[in-house]
């Protein structure tokens, strides 16, 4: 498969990767300088040489290379925890999901690369707006964000799985009733616990 100008690259060289984007800019190491322009048109898995003589592979990232490169502000959801959620929620390609507490939008960007469509709350405008620039770099269509208070206003009904990520995930109880089809799912992450 051919890289396109835009595509993200991983870049791997002596046991170190980066992400790129082809045809812009150039990539600075302690390994030479790689000119991104000339990385268009290659095949990924291919080699190209830096300004220094030493070997880069080109790979495809998978989305957990672009995810591990997304901005963090609050506390994120891994991937083992995500793992639990889908395992004991049966959630898949065909289910709808809401989120309250987006943050920088780790759940909601792995419940999208799973599910059908996400629908998610998040009351801080900061928050709100790292997510939105997390999710346009990952290119997930399937996240609607709404920067307002879900145990206020809730408009989403019949949803498969309804997730929590506050300090306290009682208050959400009456949204999710709401919110939940019949044999709906409630998970509510609580380190704190």
């Amino acid at each position: 498969m051919k890289i396109k100008k835009g595509d993200k690259v991983l870049i791997l060289c002596a046991g170190r990767q980066k992400i790129v984007v082809a045809g812009s800019g150039a990539c600075q190491s302690d390994f030479g300088v790689l000119d991104l322009k000339k990385i268009v048109g290659k095949n990924y898995g291919s080699a190209v040489e830096t300004t220094a003589g030493r070997k880069m592979i080109l790979a495809k990232p998978s989305f957990y290379d672009l995810l591990a490169v997304c901005k963090r502000g609050p506390a994120v959801i891994l991937p083992k925890d995500f793992a639990a959620i889908v395992s004991l929620t049966g959630i898949g390609k065909d289910s709808v999901c809401v989120e309250i507490g987006t943050g920088s939008g780790w759940l909601t960007a792995q419940l999208a690369n799973v599910c059908k469509k996400v629908v998610s709350y998040e009351i801080r405008k900061d928050f709100y707006q790292m997510a939105e620039k997390n999710f346009k770099f990952l290119g997930l269509k399937n996240i609607t964000v709404k920067n307002s208070d879900a145990i206020k206003n809730i408009s989403e009904t019949g949803v498969d799985l309804f997730t929590v990520d506050m300090s306290e995930p009682w208050l959400a109880l009456k949204s999710a009733a709401s919110a939940l089809r019949a044999g709906g799912y409630f998970v509510a992450y609580c380190p704190q616990i």
